[in-house]
């Protein structure tokens, strides 16, 4: 026998699905404010030091000092190093010859070495000179200074010198040195810093302190 589904020609009933479920939701986590910083002290403004200025084109062997300081100093410097190297050279080459000699002649080897040493000393002597020679320009006076035995010393006030140029030889100039003459109305007349590398840049560098003067 057919049940009444089958007649009725219904399909058998079925119960409905489950509703989905509700999704879950994290809760949402403000994040923290900025932590605020606490301000800092402003420290007291410093005066702005002197800035120390160089001459261009200034051969590192003048062991120069140019600064603005108490003491007024623009410039020290020493002779070029040109005159005790031909010296230190020249001796070097005497006494190589010598120790040609003394080997082809069979001498004992303490003749090379007096030699040596007498060959050797103009040039320790002119090397001396250069390092007691200083040359001094402040934002009063030139001052050189000299002596190997005997220490002089000339000052020239600013405010006498009449002109300043700079004298070099063809050798001097091929080696880059020269002489800066100072004319002064004084009774000391002319004063030469003599052999010094870049002449023309230590007399342009006179010529800005006398026309402070002027």
């Amino acid at each position: 026998m057919k049940t009444q589904e089958e007649r009725l020609g219904r399909p058998e009933f079925s119960a409905p699905p489950p509703p989905p479920r509700p999704s879950r939701r994290r809760p949402v986590v403000e994040p923290p404010p900025p932590a605020v910083r606490p301000a800092r002290p402003v420290s007291p403004v410093r005066s702005a030091r002197p800035v120390i200025r160089e001459p261009q084109q200034v051969d590192p062997d003048d062991d120069v000092i140019y600064q603005d300081n108490d003491e007024g100093i623009i410039f020290r410097i020493h002779p070029a190093f040109f005159e005790a190297g031909i010296a230190y050279m020249l001796g070097i080459l005497a006494s190589l010859v010598v120790t040609a000699l003394v080997a082809w002649l069979k001498l004992p080897f303490w003749v090379v070495v007096i030699f040596a040493i007498g060959f050797l000393i103009p040039g320790v002597i002119k090397h001396v000179e250069r390092m007691l020679t200083i040359y001094t320009l402040t934002k009063v006076k030139v001052v050189i200074q000299s002596g190997l035995f005997e220490k002089k010393m000339r000052n020239i006030p600013l405010r006498n010198i009449q002109d300043v140029y700079v004298n070099e030889t063809f050798k001097e100039r091929m080696a880059g040195i020269g002489d800066v003459v100072i004319d002064s109305a004084a009774t000391s007349g002319k004063m030469a810093m003599e052999n010094i590398n870049h002449p023309r840049v230590y007399a342009d560098m006179i010529l800005d302190q006398l026309q402070r003067w002027n």
